[in-house]
């Protein structure tokens, strides 16, 4: 069995699925109840799959010294689909939220409240463990100018959105977690765009939401963030108009959908060396839209076990890479981990597994979760000090 074989993802799919099932049997499944729940039940899948993605990274990076893609198209695809993915169930999800309010109207202010209330915490901690194995790294000593560290933190605090930086001179900083940030630099630019997108569907957004939207656009450019990375949402986008067709949505209940989805994302993998091109972002625009519309793929993305699963995708997501890096550079032998067989380096993995799905649980629990549930709470506060905020905007004449 190498490096990257097969065999290592279907056990340690295995390992991860019998995790969370214990903890769906001892805490019970998220309630499918007003929610996507094919949507919810995939997004556990791409996390834990970008988890095996940087997993096999680590097995060559610790024998070369260089952060590469795996030289196997199947774990390139594990990281970078199932990142598109992602940018596709967010323009999905956003887009609806738009599509409705041409009825009812959009609350901007929440929307965006409940955007930070939904990434800030988990990521403020994330970034306070970098601090710590940055400063372990850096064993306490100051080695670059106080002030160049304060605007070197203050980059990590902000998303990363000016640009990904090295820590008090700590080569490679990013790896801590394992350089995943970039992609939330890209989300923050899609939700700054949503007013612009809500013009094109007939809403006027606040004056203030499209000067923001202009100041992202402005920040991109000046920054280098890539608006070519955008090109995901808009399927996201189409798979938000497709669920309001239904005949499309009783098509993709069929179990032939499932059939269809999954020789297309079997197709992307096998004829395609990356998604980043038109024939493989055309069969993953064609995979996410049957799952939005109701595929199930026979029945997997619906389990409780596959909801559960997916609540821990945000955690599983930003904390895979803490945990990787903590395993190499500080619980293992450095020298010795880079000279263990890939049967070794998969068995160090599948016991790193269950505490990774145990810590994710723990952090949704006490921090995303309680962070989520306080948007009605703060949007109330802001609206209190902040009485001229526009709530919902009416539908243009």
């Amino acid at each position: 069995m190498g490096p990257t074989g097969v065999f290592p993802l279907v056990g340690l799919l295995l390992v991860a699925l019998t995790c969370v099932a214990l903890l769906s049997r001892w805490f019970g499944a998220p309630s499918a109840a007003g929610r996507f729940a094919t949507i919810d039940g995939l997004r556990g899948y791409l996390a834990f799959a970008v988890f095996l993605h940087h997993a096999c990274a680590w097995y060559f990076y610790l024998r070369t010294g260089r952060w590469e893609l795996p030289p196997s198209p199947v774990y390139v695809h594990l990281g970078k689909s199932s990142v598109v993915l992602f940018f596709m169930i967010t323009g999905f999800l956003f887009s609806l939220k738009l599509i409705d309010g041409r009825q009812r109207g959009v609350d901007w202010l929440k929307l965006y409240v409940s955007r930070v209330m939904r990434l800030t915490p988990l990521y403020l901690v994330a970034v306070a463990a970098l601090f710590v194995v940055v400063a372990l790294l850096s064993e306490g000593q100051l080695r670059v100018p106080a002030l160049s560290l304060v605007k070197q933190s203050l980059y990590w605090l902000a998303f990363t959105i000016p640009g990904t930086v090295d820590l008090n001179a700590t080569p490679d900083t990013c790896l801590v977690l394992a350089c995943v940030t970039w992609s939330l630099r890209v989300e923050w630019l899609f939700y700054l765009f949503l007013p612009v997108l809500a013009l094109c569907l007939g809403l006027a957004p606040p004056a203030l939401s499209l000067l923001l939207a202009a100041v992202a656009v402005a920040v991109a450019w000046q920054v280098g963030l890539p608006l070519a990375a955008l090109v995901p949402f808009a399927s996201g986008i189409l798979a938000a108009l497709l669920t309001k067709l239904p005949r499309v949505c009783a098509l993709a209940r069929h179990w032939g959908a499932s059939v269809v989805a999954t020789l297309s994302l079997l197709a992307t993998i096998a004829y395609f060396p990356s998604p980043h091109a038109a024939a493989p972002l055309a069969l993953l625009t064609l995979v996410f839209a049957l799952i939005a519309c109701g595929t199930d793929l026979f029945g997997a993305l619906r389990r409780g076990v596959s909801r559960l699963f997916g609540e821990l995708a945000y955690s599983l997501y930003l904390l895979h890479g803490l945990a990787l890096f903590i395993a190499f550079r500080f619980v293992l032998d450095r020298e010795w981990v880079a000279e263990v067989s890939s049967v070794t380096h998969w068995l160090l993995i599948a016991a790193l597994t269950p505490i990774l799905i145990g810590t994710c649980f723990a952090t949704f629990r006490w921090i995303e979760r309680p962070g989520m549930d306080a948007t009605d709470a703060v949007t109330a506060w802001i609206r209190r000090h902040l009485p001229r905020m526009t709530v919902v905007p009416k539908r243009p004449a």
